[in-house]
């Protein structure tokens, strides 16, 4: 996302302002992965100076909504809002089981290695008294 510039007449996009109204709107370009690229322009309406609102902005095939959330004139700084939807899918683990025929030879012959190990340690413990 990528903030342009502002816009001090934005009333051609929001036309319900009144004569007292002040109006600003932030225009943004969103670029999404496949290089697509949408304007966005949220807009923050001070209406007789004491009651402020804004316009939502969104683009719902990136599922973004951006708003206007304030102006602060001292620090000469905006705030923005930016939320996400979050996504369809769930998350998961892929696994696999592999079933492998031989398996029960395999513990056989390790049984028996064992079985056989004890054994010759028996005996040759045996032998030795």
């Amino acid at each position: 996302m990528v903030f342009d510039s502002l816009d001090r007449n934005p009333s051609k996009r929001f036309g319900g302002l009144g004569a007292g109204d002040l109006a600003i709107g932030a225009m943004f370009t969103l670029y999404d992965v496949d290089t697509k690229a949408w304007q966005l322009e949220p807009l923050f309406v001070l209406r007789n100076r004491e009651y402020s609102m804004t316009v939502i902005d969104s683009v719902p095939e990136a599922g973004i909504k951006i708003s206007f959330d304030g102006i602060d004139p001292e620090a000469e700084k905006f705030k923005f809002r930016v939320t996400e939807k979050p996504p369809k899918f769930n998350e998961f683990i892929v696994m696999k089981a592999i079933v492998f025929p031989g398996i029960n030879f395999l513990w056989m012959g390790c049984i028996i290695m064992a079985l056989g190990t004890f054994f010759f340690a028996v005996f040759q413990r045996i032998r030795s008294l």
